[in-house]
């Protein structure tokens, strides 16, 4: 009999658990971005098995949580968006130190570089190479390869000294790998029109104005478009109606042309977001996981990559995109519908799943999805959870939803407030800690210069 394994994956949340709005305000589960649900989702349910359980860190494995971590776990998953960033280096840092001080295998399964579109990756070197190498190598201690997001990333790694084929490899997004080798994208019905048809757009926040004005655009002009934003201050400007963020050209208040029709969702979790795109026509916008939840569902989409991040994503998968610059000359969406080859993924899906595969099996992992399964032990699970439902925008609730939503808001504030402050007050007494024991050693080396300016003053004599 096969012993039962556990892994703790780096994640907000296990891809199967209720959450509610309530939760989200009082604790950022999505890690400020509801796309990372995706690949956690589709490493989920590649490696979970009646012999296999996953569960999540919640963003909050310290060095304080290691020997918990090698008692209770096999394994720690570490699953990174584009980790390869200024901002994330203090987390990259605390997670090296982690990393080393595990006993079990550690896995990185996806990690990607942000940089510019088209940037010259054989010359792509930071200020922070130092940080991502010590990374690196510290999970290479603890696995026999690491899995990156594409061609772009690989470089940069081979920049740095390490190995392509024998310390990395390129997978791609494990969110594309969700339901195995088989993609299958509809056909647009000859009939095809965005008037009559539904269709979800997505955008961030460091799209070019421009292309935020043809998204814009598009729920101007079209009857039945509805928006799904992806990040934390988007949920609340959605849930509660107000803002608290503003950039100019960006959906940012709830009178604007995106959330105006009251039709844009939040989805707390992978499978409802799946699900709520298999009743789409069409997908567009600079949100490659928003496009990728399309994509799983079947349902063609059009990327627009606004950087390397995305660039080496879209090549790597197929996915169909075009650039900015295309939109400046407002391009109908049904004329980009008839340039892009909408089933390009399909082609490139069975040999990246394969790839992944092989990924998985050479670090000791074992998947669960090797073909195209009626029914796989993560569907069944997915048939038993309780999933909390799409949130709709508070355009589109009743006045006795409304005040519900400012209790649950208030009440999620203080919980979230509290712990701020159980945190505050935790930090406090360390840093006091580290004081009193900072000004013990300076005592202590004032001491000895002493002793030692009386041993020169006063040699000792034969």
């Amino acid at each position: 009999m096969q012993a039962m394994k556990k892994y703790l994956m780096r994640s907000g949340l296990h891809p199967l658990e209720y959450k509610t709005p309530g939760d989200l305000i009082a604790r950022d589960f999505i890690g400020t971005n509801s796309g990372n649900m995706l690949y956690a989702y589709g490493i989920f349910r590649n490696l979970v098995s009646p012999d296999v359980t996953i569960e999540s860190d919640e963003y909050v494995v310290s060095m304080s949580k290691v020997d918990d971590i090698n008692t209770n776990y096999d394994g720690y998953i570490i699953a990174l968006a584009d980790a390869i960033r200024p901002d994330f280096m203090p987390t990259l840092k605390a997670l090296t130190n982690v990393i080393r001080a595990l006993k079990i295998p550690v896995y990185l399964i996806g990690m990607g570089v942000r940089a510019d579109y088209g940037v010259a990756e054989a010359d792509l070197h930071f200020e922070y190479d130092d940080i991502v190498r010590d990374f690196v190598a510290a999970v290479l201690e603890k696995s026999s390869v690491v899995g990156l997001r594409g061609d772009i990333t690989a470089q940069y790694l081979n920049n740095l000294g390490f190995k392509q084929g024998e310390d990395h490899v390129v997978i791609g997004c494990p969110s594309m790998y969700a339901f195995g080798p088989q993609l299958k994208i509809r056909d647009l019905r000859s009939d095809f029109s965005l008037q009559s048809s539904r269709f979800k757009t997505n955008i961030s926040k460091s799209a070019p104005e421009k292309t935020m004005d043809y998204i814009s655009n598009l729920h101007r002009d079209y009857a039945h478009v509805s928006y799904i934003p992806q990040e934390y201050d988007e949920f609340k400007l959605l849930y509660s109606g107000g803002s608290t963020f503003s950039i100019n050209h960006y959906p940012s208040n709830i009178h604007d042309p995106a959330y105006a029709s009251g039709e844009a969702q939040f989805f707390l979790n992978a499978p409802t977001w799946i699900n709520e795109m298999k009743h789409a026509d069409f997908s567009i916008g600079t949100r490659f996981h928003g496009n990728v939840a399309a994509t799983l569902a079947g349902t063609p989409s059009v990327t627009i990559p606004i950087d390397a991040r995305m660039q080496e994503l879209v090549e790597f998968h197929g996915l169909p995109y075009v650039l900015p610059e295309r939109l400046d000359e407002n391009p109908s969406p049904e004329a980009l519908l008839q340039e892009l080859d909408m089933h390009a993924p399909e082609r490139k899906q069975a040999a990246n799943f394969a790839n992944f595969i092989t990924f998985l099996k050479k670090n000791g992992l074992e998947p669960t999805i090797e073909q195209d399964p009626k029914m796989t032990y993560a569907d069944r699970l997915e048939q038993q959870a309780n999933l909390y439902r799409a949130v709709a925008s508070s355009e589109q609730i009743s006045e006795v939803e409304r005040r519900s939503r400012l209790a649950e808001g208030t009440t999620a504030n203080l919980i979230k407030e509290k712990r701020l402050r159980a945190a505050i007050k935790h930090n406090q007494e360390k840093n006091q800690a580290l004081t009193n024991e900072n000004d013990k050693l300076h005592a202590q080396i004032e001491q000895l210069q002493k002793q030692l300016k009386t041993a020169t003053e006063n040699p000792d004599e034969d």
